[in-house]
C-alpha cells in the first residue's frame, strides 16, 4: 500500500496519528503502540506525534514483504499397504 505522493519535505508530508490510523485502517491506539515500540518513526512536537508519509509508506512496505507465509494445509498421508481406497 502506498500513500498519495507529496512533493518534497513540506508540512503536508506530516500526518497526525488519526490520519495515519485512517490510512492504515486501524485504531489510533494501534498507531500509538507502533510508535511506542519504535516500529514507525515519528516526530514529537510538544505532546503530539507527527508521522512522515514516507516513513509510514516504508513501514507498510516492510510489513507487506515480511508477512508470514500461509499456514500449510492438513497433511495427507498415503494409505497403509493392504488398505484400499474407494
Amino acid at each position: 500500500m502506498t500513500l498519495p505522493a507529496q512533493s518534497g519535505n513540506h508540512p503536508t508530508d506530516l500526518m497526525t496519528v488519526a490520519e495515519a490510523a485512517t490510512a492504515m485502517r486501524v485504531s489510533k491506539m494501534t498507531v500509538y503502540r507502533l510508535l511506542q515500540a519504535g516500529e514507525i518513526a515519528a516526530l514529537r512536537i510538544g505532546r503530539s506525534f507527527r508521522i512522515e508519509r514516507a516513513d509510514l509508506s516504508e513501514y507498510l512496505r516492510v510489513c507487506q514483504l515480511s508477512a508470514p507465509p500461509e499456514a500449510p494445509g492438513p497433511e495427507v498421508s498415503e494409505p497403509e499397504p493392504g488398505w484400499s481406497v474407494g
